[in-house]
């Protein structure tokens, strides 16, 4: 279901400039409860996380759990999704996470 593999990220070494995790499942994006503690731990003691693809944004943007360490990188592949962020349709993005309370 991702657009990019563990095999992908060793091919272009980014094992050697930071720690690749998945989330342990195969939902789209991270499901409240559905992920796996190694991620959980990660997310937890992370002080920056690159969340990469439009599944992420949706489904951890303005949540307390991404907080304001979490950088979403994505193509805004959707009409709704570029006017949440004020970027025309297929724009490339980098935005920073703004939790929202009860978030």
């Amino acid at each position: 279901l991702n657009d990019a593999t563990r095999q992908d990220a060793a091919e272009a070494r980014l094992g050697e400039l930071a720690e690749v995790i998945d989330t342990g499942s195969n939902y789209l994006g991270v499901v409240e409860g559905h992920y796996s503690r190694e991620f959980g731990q990660a997310m937890a003691e992370s002080g920056l996380v690159i969340a990469k693809g439009q599944a992420n944004y949706e489904t951890l943007e303005g949540t307390l759990f991404a907080g304001t360490k979490t950088f979403f990188l994505l193509r805004a592949k959707c009409a709704v999704i570029a006017a949440h962020l004020g970027v025309p349709p297929m724009a490339a993005v980098l935005v920073q996470n703004r939790p929202r309370q009860g978030g």
